[in-house]
């Protein structure tokens, strides 16, 4: 089966042959990370392209905003703007919690019932993401994979309620399973396989992986989502690309006209810039960057063009304004087998 393409190996291939574009358009291929990594042993994935990007060491940014009200979101683990209520975010606890997904304006206040909203038909292993299609349908994951031992790993897909609706008929979620081709042990010697971020464009879901080795692998893979069709077999993702992050991925958002992409870790804030939908993010993106001090983070959207709106597990919002991320640097395409350890 040919793999599909990705942001990054397409971007491979339209770089510039002339050594002095070529330096310049790899600049936009990669999101890597503030530290360097070990060279070890190959693992799961080393066939696929790497790439590793070393910004500026620069001040943490640090902007509290607000704490979100809702005394039943314990734990925000996503953050997502609502289709049908501009100004409106959802969010989700993580597992041990109940089958609710919660609204709220950007102050913290809650929109709708304060227990939040029931989606039917759904369980709860291990939530941790939130996406939505152009569609409206909205996108839960359940992908949180601590100890890489699961089986079931699913998405929840749910048409979007009305969060200023009193009260509404809600319908059943559908369940997607789905399964990494490259993982073959329960748990496998490289734990590669949790997951925290979901993000949908150019007409596919996406989703980044977090790898568990604290202080040496520190990096994330991409995986595309081929369909959203709950009536099918079990999704198989192969990996397209992976990317030093320099710190677990929790989250990922994406401006409604997809030009811009925001990936959260525990500790910083990646941007990517495109020019238009079908480019690139890693081959024509202006790339930048700016570590957090805001507790363990693991919630990102968008608040406007100029900010963006990050929640910790603490129920506190921060407001990073774009103007505080620093241009990354240039990236390298690292050779692909003896990068992770």
């Amino acid at each position: 089966m040919k793999r599909p393409a990705s942001f990054f190996t397409r971007a491979v291939r339209r770089l510039p042959s002339s050594p002095a574009r070529l330096l310049a358009g790899a600049a936009a291929l990669l999101l890597a990370a503030p530290l360097a990594s070990p060279a070890g042993p190959a693992g799961p994935g080393d066939d696929i392209p790497h790439y590793r990007v070393a910004p500026a060491n620069i001040p943490a940014v640090s902007l509290p905003h607000a704490r979100i009200a809702s005394p039943a979101v314990t734990e925000s683990s996503a953050l997502l703007p609502s289709r049908k209520r501009p100004g409106v975010f959802w969010t989700l606890n993580d597992s041990g919690n109940p089958l609710h997904l919660h609204a709220l304006h950007a102050d913290g206040s809650t929109v709708g019932p304060e227990k939040g909203f029931l989606v039917p038909g759904a369980s709860n292993t291990d939530w941790e993401a939130l996406a939505c299609t152009p569609d409206g349908l909205l996108v839960i994951g359940d992908i949180g994979n601590n100890k890489n031992r699961r089986r079931d790993l699913c998405l929840w897909l749910w048409p979007e309620p009305d969060p200023e609706a009193p009260a509404q008929p809600l319908p059943a979620a559908r369940r997607l399973a789905f399964r990494y081709a490259d993982q073959t042990d329960f748990p496998p010697p490289a734990r590669h396989y949790d997951a925290e971020a979901l993000f949908f464009a150019d007409g596919a879901l996406h989703l980044l992986t977090k790898h568990r080795k604290p202080g040496v692998d520190t990096w994330t893979t991409l995986y595309r989502f081929d369909h959203l069709d709950p009536d099918q077999p079990a999704q198989v993702l192969r990996p397209l690309a992976r990317f030093y992050s320099g710190d677990r991925v929790t989250d990922a958002a994406i401006t409604a006209d997809e030009l811009r992409l925001a990936v959260l870790t525990r500790s910083g804030v990646w941007l990517f810039t495109r020019g238009q939908r079908g480019d690139d993010f890693f081959s024509t993106a202006a790339i930048a960057w700016a570590p957090l001090l805001a507790g363990q983070c693991e919630g990102i959207a968008f608040l406007d063009a100029a900010t963006l709106l990050v929640s910790n597990e603490g129920s506190q919002l921060f407001r990073v304004p774009l103007a505080s991320l620093h241009p990354a640097g240039r990236a390298t395409l690292e050779t692909s087998g003896n990068s992770v350890p």
